[in-house]
């Protein structure tokens, strides 16, 4: 029943490539655009990247810089 369930198993991901994401986002915020309608924060696999990839949209609804520091 565990088997079925899919208890014990994790799905398949890749962090390297979520970084990717968000460093590609910083470099470029322009990209915001392209990737806020397909991408929310809720597909990334780790929770941390989900929540700068939200702090990105926020930014980005309220025309605010995104950069490095922000």
């Amino acid at each position: 029943m565990e088997h079925e369930q899919g208890f014990g198993r994790v799905p398949p991901h890749n962090g390297e490539a979520e970084k990717a994401v968000l460093g590609s986002l910083l470099i470029d915020p322009r990209r915001m655009i392209d990737v806020s309608d397909v991408l929310r924060p809720e597909d990334f696999f780790d929770v941390r990247h989900g929540l700068i990839f939200e702090a990105l949209q926020h930014l980005a609804e309220r025309a605010e810089p995104i950069d490095f520091v922000s």
